[in-house]
């Protein structure tokens, strides 16, 4: 447990001395470096546990920057997620304390203890509830090293009066050079990883190969929960989390209710929503090698470029491949069935489609009035 009463006595100084603690900061700026979204922390590697990519540097000039002093050390931040905050930072051999402030009134104080030039300990406590001191909360965390190196971060999770209810841990593993090279979870779950390129574009060949050859187990799962159906489709639903690219649910869309709405000129809106079939024959993938590895993929692709546009672009490619391919032995299907991917976003009218099907069997499926063309788009 910390000591709340000395967090809080912290805050209320902040509190009662804004104006020249902000000043001493301000007036300490040697230089001045804009930013795109978040792109420092004083806790080590935040942006691989928290699997967020660093923000860039901007050329121009705006409200998002970090102040540094002739020592080249952050003393104003101001780019850190809430609107009008700024926080201002002092050093000491023993200690970093940078107090937050929004709108001029005190956020919060993190507070690093500091031991042989690296820190030992973070207290984030907040106020952002106003000053008093049953509202107020804190975070709480001690970096363990082995060899030099930070092996573990301890997250003691604290939840109001009742004190410490469990303790999470963060790893970090390290390749033959000592760079950083994996962070996992307290369920061993990947946050990051450091891989190269290259290594990226072998993965996700292998990748898109295994989840080709995993569509046969998928699809003799879904044989086994239906009684005399057939089906139409098989939706790769991609909701709008890391997760629900590296786990999607494959959503089987039944014959019966497909000819129901085609009877009933629902519409292509219809025709294609997954959510329109019953999901007690959903299935996802159990192959724990094959997720381990698409979520490694997922993670690079989050740091190096946008995690949802190449995720989806990799799944449209699997879709495709399995569509190239006769399913008619392993599964009862109609003579138009097609595997595709859908998210929320999913716009049919508009080529949503196109991605994920062969032009062959895009012709099949306008024939029987299940596509057609909008806007110049051929769907």
């Amino acid at each position: 447990m910390i000591d709340v009463q000395y967090f809080f006595n912290l805050c209320i100084d902040a509190e009662q001395n804004y104006e020249i603690y902000k000043n001493a900061a301000v007036g300490r700026i040697d230089r001045k470096e804009y930013t795109i979204n978040k792109r420092y922390d004083f806790e080590p590697f935040w942006f691989e546990r928290n699997s967020q990519k660093r923000g860039s540097i901007s050329k121009k000039e705006s409200e998002s920057y970090y102040g540094f002093d002739n020592r080249g050390r952050i003393i104003v931040s101001a780019c850190d997620g809430m609107k009008d905050t700024h926080g201002y930072t002092e050093y000491d051999d023993s200690f970093i304390l940078t107090r937050v402030y929004t709108n001029g009134k005190i956020d919060s104080i993190k507070e690093y203890k500091i031991e042989d030039d690296r820190p030992i300990s973070c207290v984030e406590f907040i106020v952002r509830h106003g000053l008093i001191v049953e509202d107020s909360w804190y975070r709480f965390e001690e970096y363990i090293y082995e060899n030099e190196r930070l092996s573990c971060v301890h997250h003691p999770q604290f939840s109001g009066k009742r004190g410490y209810e469990s303790r999470v841990n963060t790893y970090f593993e390290y390749d033959a050079s000592g760079a950083l090279y994996k962070v996992l979870d307290n369920q061993q779950g990947l946050l990051y990883i450091n891989i190269s390129k290259p290594e990226a574009v072998h993965l996700r060949e292998v990748v898109k190969k295994g989840l080709i050859a995993e569509t046969v187990s998928l699809f003799d799962r879904i044989r086994q929960q239906l009684s005399g159906e057939r089906l139409c489709f098989v939706a790769i639903y991609l909701h709008g989390e890391p997760n629900g690219l590296y786990d999607p649910i494959y959503h089987p869309g039944l014959e019966k209710i497909r000819m129901e709405q085609l009877e009933q000129n629902k519409g292509l809106h219809t025709f294609w929503n997954s959510g329109e079939h019953p999901g007690n024959y959903q299935v996802s993938i159990n192959n724990s090698e094959l997720l381990e590895n698409l979520r490694k993929l997922i993670n690079y692709w989050g740091f190096k470029s946008n995690w949802w546009v190449q995720g989806k672009k990799f799944w449209h490619e699997v879709a495709y491949a399995i569509n190239e391919l006769d399913w008619s032995e392993s599964i009862p299907i109609t003579d138009d069935f097609i595997v595709y991917v859908d998210w929320e976003g999913l716009d049919v009218s508009k080529g949503g489609l196109l991605n994920s099907i062969p032009y062959h069997k895009l012709e099949i499926l306008r024939q029987k009035g299940l596509l057609k063309k909008s806007k110049g788009i051929h769907v």
